[in-house]
């Protein structure tokens, strides 16, 4: 119903005009401001919303991109992909590489006082090329707590201008970027969404699935697990009725995939127990099945408190 009612949103590499924008651990892997991704591990990648899952739950080996009109490969290591869950909380690892350009300023900002408008693209900082976000980002920074001269174009104007740069190495403005990132959305039909519902549903379990083989192979991937307070900090700053509903319905989906866990306690674990008694023609004895939920009681506790010290994590 979901699908139904607000389809899908995706955001095709094809949309990426200037390529993907690579934080520190992404330029450490060895991608690069600018590149376009083709594949990870040979599968084609049609939304850049999927590289970073694609990496990780699929543990991949290599990412192909094209750079500079040529395909290269990268190779991918299982502690990079640690790291790469390690930071995922803190940082977007990939996102749209977009110009340089103001959207708003706040007011009373080093930008504000500098003059800055709506519309303005700031070319360079002390005449180092600033063209794209990033690269503008990574000089700003160079110069926290300076006064820099800053070159920007305002329609066919050249203008040269001075800012003071915060402490924390920045003006004070937002960046353009619903200009540059070109999404698209798909509509479904009400046979169409439970088709598609299904599917995706499907991906879900599996997801869930390859999940648990990721936090017991790759290092310190456990650390990640998160409980309420990991699902309060996924939260939109204002209610949004498609992400609530989503959110439920995969909720459900987890529930459902962790109660199939064989383990004692869980309907998964009394499953075993009937197994064994259709192939041992033998009832489990009530002690040994009290004995089980208890440890499995213990473990399935155990696991929650886990989770939810996360915020102490």
């Amino acid at each position: 119903m979901v699908l139904f009612f607000w389809g899908k949103e995706t955001l095709p590499v094809k949309n990426l005009s200037y390529g993907i924008s690579c934080d520190s651990l992404a330029l450490q892997m060895g991608f690069k401001n600018g590149d376009k991704v083709i594949s990870v591990d040979g599968k084609p990648v049609t939304s850049l919303n999927r590289v970073t899952l694609e990496i990780i739950m699929n543990r991949a080996k290599t990412v192909e991109v094209e750079r500079n009109g040529k395909p290269i490969d990268l190779a991918i290591t299982n502690d990079q992909i640690g790291l790469l869950l390690k930071n995922l909380k803190h940082s977007d690892f990939i996102g749209v590489r977009v110009p340089t350009e103001v959207d708003s300023v706040i007011q009373g900002s080093p930008a504000a006082q500098a003059g800055l408008k709506h519309g303005d693209k700031l070319i360079a900082i002390n005449n180092i090329p600033t063209i794209f976000f990033d690269e503008f980002q990574r000089e700003i920074r160079k110069n926290a707590d300076k006064t820099t001269e800053i070159t920007l174009l305002r329609n066919n104007d050249t203008i040269i201008t001075k800012a003071a740069v915060t402490k924390e190495g920045t003006l004070g403005f937002f960046a353009e970027h619903a200009k540059f990132i070109h999404t698209e959305k798909v509509s479904f039909g009400i046979g169409q969404s439970f088709v598609q519902g299904l599917d995706d549903a499907y991906e879900t379990l599996i997801m869930q699935a390859k999940q648990l083989a990721v936090v017991f192979t790759i290092k310190d991937a456990h650390k990640q697990v998160g409980g309420f307070y990991t699902m309060y900090k996924t939260l939109p700053d204002t209610w949004d009725w498609e992400y609530f509903w989503k959110r439920t319905a995969m909720f459900s989906l987890v529930l459902a995939f962790m109660n199939f866990l064989p383990v004692p306690m869980l309907d998964g674990g009394y499953i075993v127990f009937i197994l064994i008694e259709m192939v041992s023609r033998r009832k489990v004895p009530d002690k040994v099945l009290y004995y089980a939920n208890y440890v499995g009681l213990v473990i399935i506790l155990g696991l929650m408190i886990y989770a939810n010290t996360d915020f102490l994590r």
